[in-house]
């Protein structure tokens, strides 16, 4: 399922106590639950990150075998990235709960006018930010379990 920032990380505040939006400008503190099942978050960007460096940085681990548009995908490890739900089809972007610039300290966290994706494409992986309009483009969300 594909969604806007705004929804994956429950700018309303259904989920999550640590996030208050107005708009596209949010305080976040924490980790953030967004739409995720209770006992499940958001990744950071750091913890994309983590992923990226376990496999390598190397994208064929993390793509869905069986789509024409990676040819060298081995899914090594059952992640199943999907090619598509942007205008160019061979990209799979998921939601981070990091933002990327524009933010202005306050005691409980930062205004956010951007933020990051994970993004998979067919030979890298990079860390893409997206601003303004961007941010109403729906992309994937996966959940981490959050630690005990």
């Amino acid at each position: 399922r594909l969604y806007r920032w705004i929804a994956a990380i429950d700018s309303v505040g259904l989920f999550s106590n640590n996030i208050k939006c107005y708009d596209a400008n949010c305080d976040i503190w924490g980790s953030i639950r967004g739409i995720c099942p209770k006992g499940w978050h958001l990744p950071s960007k750091g913890e994309w990150g983590n992923l990226a460096d376990y496999v390598n940085k190397n994208p064929y681990y993390l793509q869905g075998k069986g789509f024409s548009q990676w040819p060298k995908a081995v899914d090594s490890y059952g992640f199943r990235a999907i090619p598509g739900g942007l205008e160019n089809k061979n990209i799979c972007q998921f939601w981070s709960s990091t933002p990327k610039s524009k933010l202005t300290g306050t005691a409980y966290g930062f205004k956010v006018y951007s933020a990051y994706v994970f993004s998979i494409y067919e030979d890298s992986i990079k860390y893409d930010g997206m601003e303004g309009n961007e941010l109403e483009i729906k992309r994937y969300v996966r959940c981490i379990k959050d630690e005990e």
